[in-house]
């Protein structure tokens, strides 16, 4: 039985194309906003990963901006 000769070049092109696929992978799995009309203004949801879905109320100094008191 042959064994697989390792060459440098053969390597650094596994690991280049290993590499690459993760960072591929992290990209499309990483939270993404999404918009809930059934929750309305106040909340902020994200999803990740495809199906992990979490949301959050928005404070209401992150809603809107403040007022000031000048006239």
């Amino acid at each position: 039985m042959e064994r697989t000769r390792w060459t440098g070049k053969r390597r650094a092109l596994v690991v280049a194309a290993f590499a690459l696929a993760c960072v591929a992978l992290l990209r499309m799995a990483g939270p993404v906003s999404v918009s809930s009309p059934e929750l309305g203004g106040n909340w902020r949801c994200s999803n990740a990963a495809f199906v992990l879905t979490t949301c959050t109320p928005v404070h209401w100094t992150e809603a809107e901006p403040a007022k000031s008191n000048q006239r």
